[in-house]
């Protein structure tokens, strides 16, 4: 995989040296492009097309994991992960998703551990667009991934599923961003608007989300049909991240669904690639097409998943 991942360095290399905002550097074993401008700033792995962690205005605002580990064919926790083509546990995916798949298969499938092809960098005046492509075989099913990542005043990820087959295929997917607090307890989230939603630490009972919500113990939200637009107030950190999240199926939107994921104490210390305390310091706020709203792509659709962060002044 490591050869794999590196078998086009050099002309990336080459390529690199045309571009005023991106830079081609490594993190352990894996190829990574540098973009920056200004004071905003990202890092994406050639490997599963992963934002690992970035900056705006010269502030965190998708949290970089200091315990993360570059590997090659290791999936990394650190930044915005790609969850495809199932989110989660299998098992607890449709019948149509799980269906698809001989058991057992690892949490939030696997296109996080493949090497990505660079397909286009496009440097505007205000504006870096990088974009990532992928072809993958699933049974008889022809997909292609694409992903692209955006940094201006925001940054911008969008993946893209194209069902290239005859025949339907059934995802669900997400964009599993993690967000920096200074300190979990003090943070809070507005405009979830008392929505309900599936608690999978208790078993999926049904809840109702408070408005704001805050984060006390071991959390994993799943709120279908969720608000577009959800903000993160880290008071200690004087600091307000808002998230905006959208989805079309061939340009018609989408209902999509929220996932909120913070480990807590107890899985913190069991998790690779995390220290004990981290938890303290980030929140995951996801985008997903998962539980209600997974999809079935017919023949020649295409499904896009957006999530877009900006750092807000702080009042």
């Amino acid at each position: 995989m490591a050869d794999h991942l590196n078998s086009g360095f050099d002309r990336l290399s080459a390529m690199s040296r045309r571009w005023r905002t991106v830079r081609l550097e490594h993190l352990g074993e894996l190829p990574v492009l540098h973009i920056r401008r200004g004071k905003h700033e990202c890092w994406v792995s050639l490997q599963g097309a992963q934002v690992l962690g970035a900056l705006l205005d010269g502030k965190p605002a998708v949290w970089a994991n200091p315990a993360a580990e570059f590997k090659a064919g290791q999936a990394i926790r650190s930044g915005i992960p790609l969850c495809w083509p199932w989110f989660g546990d299998l098992n607890r995916n449709p019948q149509a998703v799980r269906g698809q798949y001989s058991l057992p298969q690892p949490a939030h499938g696997f296109a996080r551990t493949l090497p990505f092809a660079l397909t286009d960098v496009v440097e505007h005046a205000h504006v870096t667009e990088v974009e990532f492509s992928l072809r993958h075989r699933i049974g008889n099913q022809s997909l292609m991934l694409a992903v692209q990542v955006r940094l201006g005043n925001m940054l911008e990820v969008t993946l893209s599923t194209y069902n290239g087959s005859e025949a339907p295929f059934a995802l669900s997917t997400a964009l599993h961003t993690y967000l920096p607090v200074t300190d979990i307890e003090q943070a809070r989230i507005h405009g979830l608007g008392d929505r309900k939603a599936w608690d999978a630490c208790r078993d999926w009972q049904p809840g109702t989300l408070d408005d704001p919500l805050v984060i006390r113990a071991e959390t994993d939200w799943v709120c279908p049909n969720a608000p577009e637009t959800v903000t993160l107030i880290d008071p200690q950190g004087e600091s307000a991240i808002k998230v905006n999240i959208r989805a079309d199926l061939n340009g018609e939107p989408r209902p999509h669904a929220l996932v909120i994921w913070n480990p807590w104490t107890d899985k913190a210390r069991r998790l690779g690639q995390f220290r004990d305390e981290d938890y303290r310091h980030m929140l995951c706020l996801e985008a997903a097409l998962a539980a209600e709203n997974c999809v079935t792509l017919g023949p020649g659709e295409q499904l896009n998943l957006t999530t877009a962060i900006e750092n807000l002044i702080y009042t």
